[in-house]
């Protein structure tokens, strides 16, 4: 038996210290300071007086979200005993939630976009507007060519076969959906 409490709580610790390095996001108020060894360390004050906080592009953060550090975000809050710094941690998970489905939702829009060639009709309605215009009677008609009314339907059509086979191709990505159970869960609690 104490075995597995033993081991149920070195994975806890586990999940705490990769939420602490890698998954949380550095504040736009951070700022980065070497300690005596050289090692950086980030920090919610100034290292010196003159050091100001770096900005939210070059934090080191990258921006893109993980389900599995999202996970371990999550664990990671039942591990804090401070209300304020779980309060916190709580807000972070919801906003991070919501960056990490907006940018499933957005690839997997792009690929079933590309799938049914959205980028390639894009690219001919472009260049066969341009010739429209290019066209010394463009002025007196101001419509499209028989090219250019042609493919106007085609794209269409693309973009709605895209936005129905999104909806698919999202049900199949078992990080999202692993995150989503995941996530309603914490959501009961927190």
């Amino acid at each position: 038996m104490s075995s597995i409490l033993l081991t149920v709580l070195l994975m806890r610790c586990f999940l705490y210290l990769l939420l602490i390095t890698v998954a949380w996001p550095i504040s736009a108020q951070s700022y980065r300071c070497p300690d005596a060894k050289g090692r950086v360390f980030f920090s919610n004050i100034g290292c010196n007086e003159n050091q100001r906080p770096i900005a939210a592009g070059n934090s080191g953060y990258s921006g893109r979200v993980n389900a599995v550090s999202l996970i371990a975000m999550m664990d990671g809050v039942t591990l804090e005993k401070d209300a304020v710094k779980r309060q916190s941690m709580v807000q972070a998970i919801h906003s991070n939630v919501a960056v990490y489905k907006a940018q499933a939702i957005a690839e997997v829009q792009s690929q079933a976009e590309t799938k049914a060639g959205v980028p390639e009709l894009e690219k001919q309605l472009r260049e066969s507007e341009a010739a429209d215009r290019a066209d010394p009677k463009w002025s007196d008609y101001r419509s499209d060519s028989q090219i250019t009314a042609n493919i106007r339907p085609r794209l269409m059509a693309a973009r709605e076969y895209a936005n129905r086979s999104s909806a698919g191709l999202l049900d199949t990505n078992v990080d999202y959906a692993r995150l989503m159970a995941r996530y309603s869960e914490f959501k009961k609690y927190n």
